[in-house]
């Protein structure tokens, strides 16, 4: 016998013992089947393959004084005065649906699970704002319903995004931009809509360099947190989740039923999470910190600063220039 396959075999002999007396590895955590509806399948697909990947980090959150902008002098992005609180904030990664949940998809949703159709009476009354290619007009309950079940049947952590993720994601990694589009800064009619009466197809206007979709404008879009006046005064650094309780939701980017100054990536509304009107939307968010594989891999911090060629950095250092919590005339 040849030698090394020999002294191989006595190798494989002597391992035997403790081979057979070892615990065997654990088993993996059981997946989700897949689902039997085709529907359902697809909608999966689509959405997995629409994330897209938003790598964590540090920003100033909050609006802040930027320079020349319509022939005006130092001013800021709006006239809010709840988002006046600049601060730190730092996210862990996560993933953003590129554009926003659209009745088509929201369909699947009610229709897999038995609930009513979104919007019936605009559907049977063939309104031009309830077609599947525009944004789904639905509640807060509603839209975190959806995105908690796309958790359900693909066993990853979805949910709607927390308002700093929003921000974050709008300003293409908190880079000093007002406008959530390709340059940053507004070109109606070729990067921003024109005048609206219900909203457009989602993804019809340029997307934000890490390539989201109409981040601004379009419908105002709901994020996880309950509405405080002064939370921005008082929130954590690190991945902040809004006030622990509250009675009305945060919605950012403003809807085409406003004017497009609220049309940007500061603007902050309070509503009641009851209320489902038809220019109020969402997209959802995946809470993991590294890439499925299926996500979209957005360009490097570099190439999107060269992108934002509208962008209209602070006048004053970050920080600097904010009215402290106590002088600002909370209007709630």
């Amino acid at each position: 016998m040849n030698l090394r396959i020999l002294l191989f075999s006595l190798l494989v002999l002597s391992a035997l013992p403790a081979i057979a007396g070892a615990t065997p590895p654990e088993e993996p955590e059981s997946q989700p089947a897949a689902p039997a509806d085709p529907a359902v399948r697809q909608l999966i697909d689509r959405t997995l393959r629409e994330l897209v990947f938003v790598p964590g980090g540090t920003f100033w959150m909050g609006d802040y004084v930027h320079g020349k902008y319509d022939s005006e002098g130092e001013q800021w992005w709006t006239s809010q005065l709840d988002n006046k609180v600049q601060h730190q904030v730092t996210l862990d990664a996560f993933h953003i649906q590129k554009h926003e949940v659209t009745y088509g998809e929201y369909d699947v949703f009610t229709q897999a699970t038995g609930r009513p159709l979104a919007q019936q009476e605009a559907l049977e009354a063939h309104m031009p704002n309830r077609v599947p290619n525009k944004p789904a007009g639905v509640n807060w309950y509603q839209a975190r319903d959806y995105c908690r079940w796309l958790g359900q049947v693909t066993g990853l952590p979805f949910d709607l995004p927390t308002e700093a993720q929003w921000e974050y994601a709008a300003r293409s990694r908190g880079q000093w931009v007002g406008i959530a589009n390709d340059t940053g800064y507004p070109d109606r009619g070729r990067n921003l809509a024109p005048f609206e009466r219900y909203g457009h197809p989602v993804c019809q206007y340029p997307a934000n360099p890490l390539g989201l979709c109409d981040m601004s404008g379009n419908v105002a879009e709901w994020v996880r947190d309950w509405y405080a006046v002064d939370y921005y005064a008082h929130s954590p650094r690190h991945n902040p989740q809004g006030p622990e309780t509250g009675t009305k939701k945060v919605q950012r980017g403003g809807s085409f039923i406003r004017d497009i100054r609220q049309w940007t990536a500061f603007q902050r509304d309070k509503v009641d999470p009851e209320k489902d009107y038809f220019w109020q939307g969402f997209r959802c968010v995946v809470n993991l910190d590294q890439p499925l594989p299926q996500a979209m891999i957005p360009p490097d911090e570099d190439t999107i600063r060269r992108r934002l060629t509208g962008a209209l950095p602070p006048v004053y250092p970050p920080g600097s220039h904010n009215l402290p919590p106590e002088e600002i005339r909370y209007d709630d």
